[in-house]
């Protein structure tokens, strides 16, 4: 896969807690520690600390959608005003080069 497919795939937010941290970010990325946690099964502080980057209003949508992503591998149920609402769109417009 080139470099840019590599990272287009970033825009979807679709990666799991594990390929984030393992194929996409450095050890000090913002995930690294809830990596962590949930390599060593600590499943209830992964959980805690997931839903602190969720709720921090300083948090990009990108990361936050990310950690909700993986609460919800985890079995965590979002709550309806965070489930329902629009946190942006992808657009895709094809450019010659």
């Amino acid at each position: 896969m080139n470099q840019d497919a590599h990272y287009k795939k970033l825009l979807f937010v679709d990666q799991s807690l594990e390929e984030l941290v393992t194929q996409y970010n450095s050890e000090s990325s913002l995930f690294s520690e809830p990596y962590q946690l949930w390599r060593e099964g600590s499943l209830d502080a992964v959980i805690a600390r997931l839903k602190q980057i969720s709720a921090d209003p300083t948090t990009e949508v990108r990361h936050k959608l990310w950690a909700w992503k993986a609460l919800r591998q985890m079995g965590e149920e979002l709550s309806a005003s965070v489930a329902n609402e629009v946190h942006g769109v992808v657009f895709e417009i094809p450019v010659e080069t």
